[in-house]
């Protein structure tokens, strides 16, 4: 199973190649500080901004408004990784280190009351999810855009 996971690895260099990833690195390939902000976001947030390639502007897909999301909000607090991610148990998980973009799922929150969530990339969309009204009465923003 590792070396599946490292052979992967290997054949997707340039992730590891990144300036994101950190200088030192393990023999496997693994940057030796094994966190989330190992290779992308910052020790202050795992989430971007700093998207794996660097990307740091918010109109970028990469980022986007995960900051916007983590922070608490008027009639929310932060919304955990999970609720639009897999969350990996560990940075040799199958299925986290592959190719990019980052799968997009859905969580108990996003599909509260029924609602039936998804995800656009052509237009850095998601609509029918429950935090923006998809339920709600009088959603406003049922389908946001991810990078304003």
């Amino acid at each position: 199973m590792r070396s599946k996971i490292l052979l992967g690895l290997f054949g997707l260099g340039s992730i590891l190649a990144l300036g994101g990833c950190g200088s030192s690195t393990l023999g496997d390939g693994f940057p030796e500080k094994q966190n989330c902000s190992s290779c992308h976001g910052s020790e202050e947030s795992f989430a971007p901004p700093e998207g794996v390639r660097g990307q740091t502007a918010t109109t970028d897909i990469a980022v986007g408004a995960h900051q916007t999301h983590l922070k608490a909000g008027h009639v929310r607090g932060p919304v955990e990784c999970s609720e639009c991610h897999v969350v990996p148990a560990s940075i040799e998980q199958q299925g986290h280190i592959d190719q990019l973009p980052a799968e997009v799922t859905f969580g108990e929150l996003a599909t509260n009351g029924g609602a039936s969530p998804s995800w656009e990339r052509q237009s850095a969309t998601c609509s029918g999810v429950y935090c923006h009204g998809a339920t709600l009465k009088g959603g406003k923003v049922e389908a946001p855009v991810w990078t304003r």
